[in-house]
């Protein structure tokens, strides 16, 4: 295949693929049934339609293009962060999964090598950068305010993790003593 399917293993980012497809099929399904709308109950002639629907292409163009070129800028470095952060804890974290279990058949340890020697949760802080990173790149102010909540999301995740982590993997209480941060160095 063009594209390694065994990323698909991971929760995270099947679910981020599914939610774009949602939005996209969403999106095609939404100007489909408004152009039925609007030429078969309403009855104007597909031109009329399509003069109907362009207004709200183009307030998103406008909204996009609103914000400023350095902004998006931010946003893709932001992405390429993001990106270089998920790909190196996948290349140290041969235990990654979609929940959180200790995977005692394969001698499941702490992983101290690599992003892990200064957060604790670095797989997390690359999909919050992301997640940040995306909507600016994109230009679309709207699209922080379920950033922002998924944001909120991976923090509370984060500290249930780790509290399950303290108390069910072996060394994690002396790792999280050496590490002390969870997502930002010297913040927390």
């Amino acid at each position: 295949p063009m594209f390694p399917m065994m990323f698909f293993k991971n929760m995270s980012f099947t679910g981020a693929n599914v939610a774009m497809v949602a939005g996209s099929f969403g999106t095609a399904g939404m100007l489909f049934f408004l152009s039925q709308y609007f030429q078969t109950v309403q009855g104007h002639s597909a031109l009329g339609t399509a003069l109907r629907l362009l207004p709200g292409t183009v307030i998103m163009t406008i909204v996009a293009f609103s914000v400023p070129m350095v902004v998006r800028a931010i946003g893709w470095l932001g992405l390429g962060v993001a990106i270089v952060i998920v790909w190196w804890v996948m290349a140290e974290n041969t235990y990654l999964s979609e929940s959180v279990r200790i995977q005692a058949e394969r001698g499941h340890q702490v992983i101290t090598t690599g992003p892990y020697q200064f957060v604790r949760h670095p797989m997390y802080l690359g999909v919050i950068f992301a997640v940040l990173s995306i909507p600016l790149a994109l230009g679309s102010w709207w699209a922080l305010v379920p950033a922002f909540l998924i944001v909120i999301l991976f923090i509370v995740r984060t500290a249930m993790e780790d509290r399950t982590l303290m108390l069910k993997l072996n060394g994690y209480n002396n790792y999280a003593e050496q590490v002390p941060y969870r997502l930002l160095p010297w913040i927390w």
